[in-house]
């Protein structure tokens, strides 16, 4: 099928969209994504569920640990910043040249 131009082909419906329902993506030649956006929506709500959720995909993705590991470090500190021991722990406290998580701050 011949793709009018101002137009990309999403492989999931099967049709020629207007470039303007594509997500840009630097990372493609064309500078947008294969997908349309409520299937791009689609996907990558599914890669988190794969992985047990957003939270987990988020820590996964930047830092390693699962969303489980987060919770049982908070526990482990009692729910409090490793450094100041006063405030409630809400970051992820790693290593830049060797990415170990190290604790929660």
């Amino acid at each position: 099928m011949l793709v009018p131009d101002g137009h990309r082909w999403c492989p999931d419906c099967s049709a020629a969209k207007p470039l303007d329902e594509s997500v840009r993506n630097a990372g493609q030649a064309s500078g947008r994504d294969p997908y349309c956006k409520p299937r791009h929506n689609v996907r990558g709500k599914a890669a988190k569920d794969n992985v047990g959720g957003a939270r987990t995909y988020h820590l996964k993705r930047r830092y390693g640990i699962t969303a489980e590991e987060a919770d049982a470090m908070q526990e482990e500190q009692g729910g409090l910043c490793a450094t100041c021991r006063s405030a409630p722990a809400a970051h992820v406290d790693h290593g830049h040249e060797t990415s170990a998580v190290r604790a929660l701050l």
